[in-house]
C-alpha cells in the first residue's frame, strides 16, 4: 500500500523540474557529439532515470520500520567500503574512489550520501525532543566528519564537502535548535576552505569561474556562459 501520507507534493514538483530541466540541458550539451542520432545520450539518460525512479519506488514502497531497522547497518557497511577502496588499484591519476565489479562499477562517495541521510533520521528518531540539546550535533558532525575525510582523502573532494552540507541542511529542516548548529559552521567553512587550498584542480575553477578569461582552460567555460546571457539573455543560446 503506497504510503500517501509520506508524499510530498513539493518534492515532487521539484525533481519533476529538476528533470525536465535536465533533459534539456543534456539535449542542447551533446546533441552535436552524435550527429547520426542526436538524442543518443539523451536516450542513455532516460535510462538512467528510470532505473533511478524504479529504485526510489522500491525504497518508497518499503515499510518504514525496515529503514529504521538496518539504517546503522547501511551506514557502516559504507564506513567498510570507503576502507576498501583505499587497498583496490587506483586510476591512472592515483585516485581511489571506484569500486569494479566486472559488470558494474560504482563510487562509495555516492552510496555514503543516501546512507549518512538514513544514520541521521535514525539517530534523530530516537527521541522527539532530541535536538534540544548539544550531544546529537556532536556525535552525528563528528561521525560525518570522519566520513568526509576518508571521502576527501579518495580524493573526492566534492562529495566530502556536499555531505557536510547535506548534514547541515537535514538538521536545519527538522527545526533543530540553531545556536549549537552554527558552532559547527565555521568547521565547514574551513573544511571547504582547505579543500580548495589543497586541490590544484579546485582552486583552478574557482579562479576561473571568478576571472573568466578564454585564453585559459580554467576559463573558458565561464566565460562562454557570460557570452551566451549577454546573446541569449537567461535562456542562453542552446
Amino acid at each position: 500500500m503506497v504510503r500517501s501520507k509520506y508524499f510530498d507534493n513539493y518534492i515532487f514538483l521539484a525533481f519533476s523540474l529538476l528533470v525536465i530541466v535536465g533533459f534539456v540541458f543534456i539535449y542542447s550539451a551533446t546533441f552535436t557529439y552524435t550527429p547520426a542520432d542526436p538524442f543518443y545520450y539523451v536516450k542513455r539518460h532516460f535510462i538512467a532515470l528510470f532505473i533511478a525512479i524504479f529504485a526510489g519506488l522500491f525504497g518508497y514502497l518499503m515499510p518504514m520500520d525496515f529503514w529504521k531497522k538496518w539504517a546503522y547497518a547501511f551506514f557502516g557497511f559504507g564506513i567498510v567500503l570507503l576502507i576498501l577502496v583505499y587497498f583496490l588499484p587506483g586510476d591512472s591519476t592515483g585516485t581511489h574512489r571506484w569500486i569494479n565489479l566486472g559488470f558494474f562499477k560504482f563510487q562509495p562517495s555516492e552510496y555514503m550520501k543516501f546512507a549518512t541521510v538514513l544514520f541521521i533520521a535514525k539517530y534523530l528518531s530516537r527521541k522527539e525532543d532530541i535536538l534540544k540539546t548539544l550531544e546529537p550535533f556532536i556525535v552525528i558532525f563528528s561521525v560525518v566528519f570522519f566520513t568526509a575525510v576518508l571521502i576527501a582523502f579518495e580524493p573526492h573532494k566534492g562529495a566530502a564537502l556536499f555531505l557536510l552540507i547535506l548534514t547541515t541542511l537535514i538538521l536545519f529542516s527538522s527545526r533543530a535548535n540553531v545556536k549549537p548548529l552554527l558552532i559547527f559552521i565555521p568547521f565547514i567553512i574551513a573544511f571547504g576552505t582547505l579543500i580548495i587550498l589543497t586541490s590544484n584542480y579546485a582552486k583552478s575553477r574557482l579562479i576561473g569561474m571568478l576571472n573568466p578569461d578564454p585564453s585559459t582552460k580554467e576559463g573558458y567555460q565561464a566565460f562562454q556562459s557570460l557570452v551566451a546571457f549577454v546573446k541569449g539573455g537567461p535562456f542562453g543560446e542552446g
